[in-house]
């Protein structure tokens, strides 16, 4: 069923219900545009709301292509609360949801290419998908999104990765979830997501707990095109992290775009201030995407 939020107009947007195969629910949020002729599902950072990104999606719709945003589990409209004891990773997520996700906007736009954008964590989860998927992924988009493998940052930053993840990690399985909205660090976050992503930092693997899937192997084979758009003031995700990313798709038609502040007339973008200050990245994204489409 679908039906609008109450605090936007009724011909701005739409959300959807989804349900994943072990009964999960969330919502897509979806911004359609006129004669679009690809779909972009953008994915958010890690303890960051899809609302956020709302300013970002209407640009990429004025732009003409229909884009659509989804919370991670446990964050924002998932029907998961993390406090409440949830056990689940990067398995479920990319494994259960991301499957839920894609059949939901296939339904809604038949036919129609599906390109993942993600930011942060969620460009690292949809990497991991398109391994595991690609023939249901037109291309990959990853903004302010790297490897958060420790190496991907220069000395003495470097160290301070390795051993921020590995404290964040201990926190977690002290508490039972991450507390990370009350340490500064995003929202709350499930053990399980912290575990993965720690373990992703001190190894440079992708090997989440629970699965049978090699995404090492599977990432190597995705072969669809690839935009990457890092930032050089970005500290949580420099140049050299999405550059690790990359490493990890080697198959894939990749262009990596590594912006100043300065393109966005801003004196720092840091890790978010592009999604508000959006203009000269969805001008990018545009001319990348209609060099996608078929030619007539």
């Amino acid at each position: 069923m679908a039906k609008t939020p109450p605090d936007m107009p009724a011909q701005t947007c739409e959300t959807l219900e989804v349900s994943a195969a072990d009964g999960t629910t969330n919502r897509l949020t979806i911004f359609p545009a006129s004669n679009s002729t690809a779909v972009v599902l953008l994915m958010p950072a890690m303890g960051v709301r899809a609302a956020f990104y709302r300013p970002f999606a209407q640009s990429l719709a004025q732009a003409g292509w229909h884009s659509a945003t989804a919370d991670l589990r446990g964050i924002g409209e998932s029907g998961v609360r993390v406090r409440q004891g949830a056990r689940f990773g990067y398995r479920e997520m990319v494994e259960l949801d991301w499957p839920a996700n894609l059949q939901r906007l296939r339904q809604r736009f038949p036919g129609l290419p599906v390109y993942l954008l993600g930011h942060s964590l969620g460009g690292q989860l949809n990497a991991m998908y398109a391994g595991l998927q690609p023939e249901s992924v037109a291309g990959l988009i990853f903004i302010s999104c790297g490897s958060v493998y420790f190496r991907g940052w220069g000395f003495p930053a470097s160290l301070k990765i390795l051993a921020q993840s590995q404290f964040l990690l201990a926190i977690s399985e002290a508490v039972g979830y991450l507390p990370g909205d009350k340490i500064g660090f995003g929202g709350a976050e499930a053990k399980g997501v912290i575990r993965d992503w720690a373990r992703l930092a001190r190894s440079g693997q992708f090997k989440p707990a629970g699965t049978s899937v090699d995404y090492e192997k599977a990432m190597q084979a995705f072969s669809n095109p690839l935009l990457a758009i890092s930032f050089s003031d970005d500290d949580f995700a420099p140049h050299a992290s999405t550059r690790n990313l990359l490493q990890k798709l080697p198959a894939a038609r990749a262009t990596h775009l590594q912006l100043q502040p300065t393109e966005l007339g801003l004196a720092k973008v840091g890790h978010f201030a592009w999604v508000k200050n959006n203009q000269r990245v969805v001008e990018h994204i545009s001319a990348w995407l209609a060099k996608q489409m078929p030619t007539k």
